[in-house]
């Protein structure tokens, strides 16, 4: 009996010790004998903290959603494009379209709508343009949206019913796009350019088309069609549905400055924050137990969407004067409870403790690729109480 208790404390033993030979492994809660355990609170140790919101680059061709709209100096447009070609088209209309007699009778887009930024009662008015130039979905960003060359607008009606905003086009723009699926010289079509008048008040989000999810019925069925209702006269009448094959969304807009203690982020734009705490006083190799993150939310200078963005990511900075995370790490979640937003950031304080360059942690929306939020925080400039918290939860050896 006492040879097999022997072992099992020899086992127990080799477990706690060997936490230690794995650089990026977590305290988990265990004890060593002799250890003591110990906390520390930027509040109640007065730990110097510094915080700073930015605007950074984000590519938005992969979203699930396209913004369309202006509120609280937010601005959103985008880039669409539908292409009518075979085996999309009958021979019929093929033949057709040599013979220079078909003709658009009727054109439109359906887009289903899942968000809004503002009230729903507000004004949103807009104009589809004719892009008149060749755009690659991945490379346009707000650095180069206003460079896009586009002619008239195209757009002759709208209407919105439940989810479903349908906009009706121009037939003989609809129709040069079908001509150009049999005659490539003619290089007309370039898409639609959607961009809100400057009497708009809200933004809609779309669904936008996602080629991954193409196979699934209940997205494809949600991605942007255009539907066509085309004739030979005398011949035939028919209908043909096209769904989109690219498209892009672009938000733009500015960090606010009325309240110089908050912090931000924000989707879209989109707008991050540099948070960092100095842990000097946390020992090398300390076994972290439990570290939480606390952060207040101004909910007067807030202004959220719906679905509401209610969740914040935490990225480890490699180097924050460059603003570049590590790519290779995890990403932890802060959610919003009330007027907080908190979470366990207990992997990356660990990796401090065991010498990894403390350059801080990145904030941004979770939901940024597809939100127009503003989400304030009270920053590291602001009163004590409502700053930034860290809580470490710890144990040295003695």
């Amino acid at each position: 009996m006492k040879a097999i208790k022997f072992i099992i404390v020899v086992l127990i033993l080799a477990l706690f010790y060997s936490c230690d030979e794995d650089p990026t492994a977590v305290g988990d809660g265990l004890t060593r004998p002799n250890l003591e355990i110990k906390k520390i609170d930027s509040f109640a140790d007065s730990l110097i903290q510094t915080s700073i919101s930015y605007l950074d680059t984000l590519q938005l061709g992969n979203a699930t959603r396209l913004l369309l709209g202006r509120h609280k100096g937010i601005e959103s447009s985008f880039l669409i494009k539908f292409f009518p070609f075979e085996p999309t088209m009958p021979d019929s209309v093929k033949n057709a379209v040599k013979d220079k007699n078909l003709v658009v009778t009727s054109a439109w887009i359906e887009f289903h709508t899942g968000y809004i930024f503002g009230d729903s009662n507000s004004v949103l008015d807009f104009s589809g343009f004719r892009v008149t130039q060749d755009w690659l979905f991945s490379k346009v960003t707000r650095y180069n949206i206003n460079d896009i060359q586009y002619a008239e607008d195209i757009i002759t009606n709208t209407q919105f019913t439940d989810s479903t905003f349908t906009i009706y086009l121009n037939n003989e723009s609809v129709l040069k796009w079908i001509e150009c699926a049999y005659d490539t010289s003619l290089k007309e079509n370039h898409g639609l350019y959607f961009k809100a008048s400057t009497n708009t008040d809200k933004i809609l989000g779309f669904n936008a088309f996602i080629p991954e999810l193409l196979s699934i019925e209940e997205y494809a069925a949600k991605f942007p069609k255009l539907k066509i209702i085309y004739q030979k006269p005398g011949s035939f009448t028919d209908t043909v549905t096209v769904t989109s094959v690219s498209d892009v969304h672009v938000v733009e807009g500015s960090i606010p400055t009325a309240s110089p203690d908050n912090i931000y982020v924000m989707g879209g734009i989109p707008t991050r924050t540099s948070l960092k705490f100095d842990l000097s006083t946390l020992p090398k190799y300390a076994g972290i137990h439990k570290a939480t993150l606390e952060l207040n939310v101004d909910s007067i200078t807030t202004k959220n969407g719906s679905p509401t963005s209610n969740s914040i990511a935490v990225e480890l900075f490699e180097s924050n004067s460059q603003r570049k995370v590590y790519k290779s790490f995890e990403t932890l979640e802060l959610k919003r409870d009330g007027n907080k937003f908190a979470g366990d950031i207990t992997r990356f304080v660990q990796r401090w403790a065991n010498g990894l360059k403390n350059e801080g942690i990145r904030l941004s929306l979770y939901d940024e690729f597809i939100s127009a939020a503003i989400i304030a925080l009270k920053g590291s400039n602001a009163v004590e109480s409502l700053r930034p918290k860290i809580t470490i939860i710890y144990s040295e050896n003695k």
